[in-house]
């Protein structure tokens, strides 16, 4: 498993790009609701694991959910399941310093941390 930091710098045209789209498309979908839910209810299904005092991003990725602490945490990724909130695996990101991280996200091969927060 290769972990990846992306800097601002690199990605800034480029996500302001995506998101843009995804904005527009969201949009569009939440506007044209045949069928809206007429009594919504939230269901708690598990709770984070302590460590994750400011959850900033969440995947699944395997058999875990990967969390990862907002900007100024230790730069690592926590593994944990549903069923019973136990840390299963936590992974320090060698080299890399949690000076903002937002989000994770993954692809079949590897897990990306955008580090393109506002913390300076």
């Amino acid at each position: 498993m290769v972990f990846l930091i992306i800097r601002s710098e690199m990605i800034f045209t480029t996500l302001k790009t995506a998101f843009t789209a995804w904005l527009s498309l969201a949009l569009v979908t939440c506007s044209h609701t045949e069928d809206p839910v007429k009594d919504p209810k939230l269901v708690r299904v598990s709770y984070f694991p302590e460590v994750l005092q400011e959850n900033s991003g969440m995947t699944e990725y395997g058999e875990l959910f990967w969390n990862i602490n907002d900007g100024g945490g230790e730069a690592a990724i926590y593994g944990f399941n549903t069923k019973d909130t136990l840390l299963l695996q936590t992974v320090i990101v060698r080299e890399a310093v949690n000076t903002d991280w937002e989000d994770i996200t993954q692809d079949e091969k590897h897990l990306y941390i955008g580090d393109f927060g506002n913390n300076l």
